[in-house]
């Protein structure tokens, strides 16, 4: 009798430790770590820097944002309920608005296969639609005003990553081994 209520209890504790589970994996939340060089300095302008992209990837045409913007906003993540099921079990350490070349789009930035990843979002009206994915990277400068953002880059290596730079710092010069930040 004894044996028949504690496997009562045991699957009654189960059961409640896949609900407490399964409530915790639906809902999103961002990490607080200070720790993370995109979470402490991705948000600013950036201005694509030409010259450093070309020499990532010689074939760059056009496609590249001339420039990205990014406000650090935790309370995009009420915005961002409908995407859930996309974003549940996910590292998420960053969220805002990226604004790309004038148009602005709710985001948030996670890691992917160990790499830091984009994932910002397309609206119409109030409404949440499809998500494009984007690797980032971050060269810290010193000061931070020469800090480098590499955009994109496929792992396969069919695409290269576009460079920016901080819109307030300047390429003063490009000698053959590449530009110079002031």
């Amino acid at each position: 009798m004894f044996a028949r209520r504690g496997f009562a209890l045991a699957a009654g504790l189960c059961a409640l430790a896949a609900v407490t589970t399964a409530f915790t994996f639906q809902q999103l939340s961002l990490v607080q770590d200070n720790q993370n060089l995109l979470r402490t300095r991705l948000e600013g302008q950036w201005t694509l820097n030409t010259a450093m992209t070309r020499h990532l990837q010689p074939e760059l045409g056009t496609t590249a944002p001339q420039t990205l913007g990014f406000t650090n906003d935790p309370k995009v993540m009420e915005r961002l309920v409908a995407q859930k099921d996309r974003l549940a079990g996910m590292h998420l350490f960053q969220s805002g608005m990226l604004t790309m070349d004038g148009k602005t789009y709710p985001y948030v930035v996670t890691d992917e296969h160990g790499n830091a990843t984009l994932i910002y979002f397309q609206t119409r009206s109030s409404e949440i639609g499809a998500a494009t994915s984007v690797s980032l990277a971050l060269g810290v400068g010193r000061p931070k005003t020469q800090d480098l953002l590499f955009y994109g880059g496929a792992a396969d290596g069919t695409t290269g990553a576009s460079a920016y730079q901080r819109s307030d710092a300047t390429v003063v010069a490009t000698p053959a081994s590449g530009p110079v930040l002031k």
